[in-house]
């Protein structure tokens, strides 16, 4: 389950059971429905975060959603700017936004993606090593890279570079106690 508060409700993903919207003072707790139906009555909602314009993004096993509180309006994202049609058919685990404004998605199976949403561009970025692409949680570093974990190792990643492939990433694999390049 996942949670996000911006004032003054409580925000509540849950694992298969929906999307809910709790007012944190009175505690009243109401569903979070689109278009008449509710989108997330099968997903599970691992992750919710309001970015910086105040927007809720919602991370799933069936997509990634974003909702504009101020419209009561939500979006599935189904393709990219360049016409591909993988986002509505991603696992999105994690999401961070960085200070750039840059958010950040790890995803099950299908490695990292990133949307600029300044240039409404997103890059997807994928391993030549399956096992890579099976990410989970994301955190950001002092030195501002991207610190992701996986199935087997953590990868560093450096927001400022674009790698080709995640062999290009520095990681480190868990339980060997030292790094791999």
């Amino acid at each position: 389950s996942a949670l996000a508060f911006q004032s003054p409700y409580l925000y509540i993903g849950t694992m298969g059971s929906g999307l809910f919207r709790m007012h944190y003072l009175s505690r009243q707790i109401v569903p979070m429905t689109a278009e008449k139906q509710n989108l997330f009555d099968r997903a599970n909602i691992h992750k919710l975060l309001f970015d910086k314009n105040g927007d809720l993004w919602i991370g799933t096993n069936g997509g990634l959603f974003i909702y504009n509180p101020e419209k009561g309006a939500f979006l599935l994202f189904k393709e990219d700017k360049g016409g591909g049609s993988w986002l509505d058919k991603i696992h999105v685990y994690d999401i961070i936004q960085t200070e750039s404004g840059d958010l950040f998605f790890t995803t099950v199976g299908q490695g990292l993606v990133r949307y600029d949403p300044k240039e409404r561009i997103w890059k997807h970025y994928k391993s030549k090593i399956y096992i890579l692409n099976s990410m989970s949680e994301l955190a950001i570093a002092a030195n501002q890279k991207i610190v992701i974990t996986t199935q087997n190792c953590i990868l560093e990643f450096d927001p400022k570079q674009e790698p080709e492939d995640f062999g290009e990433f520095r990681y480190y694999f868990k339980g060997w106690g030292r790094e791999a390049s």
